[in-house]
């Protein structure tokens, strides 16, 4: 079968590894399908809406993730789309919009250039090049809102088969970072629930 080395390489760790990944892999994923369920049973709409409408509920209590938010959010934009002139991931406009509002509510970022990105925490030029192609939109939802619809997208690229575990790199471990803040933040929020709505 025509697959790329890179697949051929996750699908020898997955067998000879068994599965041995990092822990917040299948802890990210085991939240996941939680606050998935409770926002089939509480909200409605479609997926991403559904999840972010549940997140909104908890904006008073932004102040206990904007530490994770701001880590998240010091890293590069968030993949979501395959190009094919590049094996990375050109971020999707709402996610790219979603991290520029929080760069700037955070004030990790005071003057935003969308076509010509100088971000610091977006080192590769490749990347960067594929971000600056995105326009964004104003985000016209709440600062928790915003941080939702990226740790959405990070279960997206994880279900999707977007994240590496095999050949250690900069996208591996960087993938690595995305999954363990958004683990962290899924505790947050199903915390809250427990708290709150039950």
């Amino acid at each position: 079968m025509p697959i790329s080395s890179d697949t051929q390489n996750e699908i020898h760790v997955i067998l000879r590894e068994g599965g041995n990944f990092p822990p917040h892999y299948a802890s990210f994923t085991m939240k996941w399908l939680t606050y998935n369920r409770t926002y089939n049973e509480i909200e409605t709409g479609r997926d991403r809406e559904k999840a972010i409408a549940l997140a909104e509920r908890f904006e008073h209590r932004w102040s206990e993730v904007e530490n994770l938010a701001r880590a998240l959010v010091s890293l590069e934009c968030i993949g979501g789309k395959r190009v094919p002139t590049s094996d990375l991931l050109q971020p999707i406009s709402e996610v790219k919009s979603a991290t520029h509002y929080l760069r700037l509510q955070l004030g990790l970022e005071t003057n935003i250039d969308p076509a010509n990105c100088r971000f610091g925490g977006c080192e590769r030029p490749e990347k960067k090049n594929l971000c600056n192609q995105v326009a964004i939109v104003p985000w016209n939802k709440s600062n928790i809102a915003a941080l939702m619809r990226l740790v959405y997208q990070v279960r997206c690229s994880l279900v999707h088969g977007e994240k590496r575990l095999g050949r250690m790199n900069y996208q591996t471990n960087h993938d690595h970072d995305l999954v363990r803040f958004s683990d962290e933040i899924m505790t947050h929020f199903l915390t809250w629930i427990n708290d709150e709505l039950i």
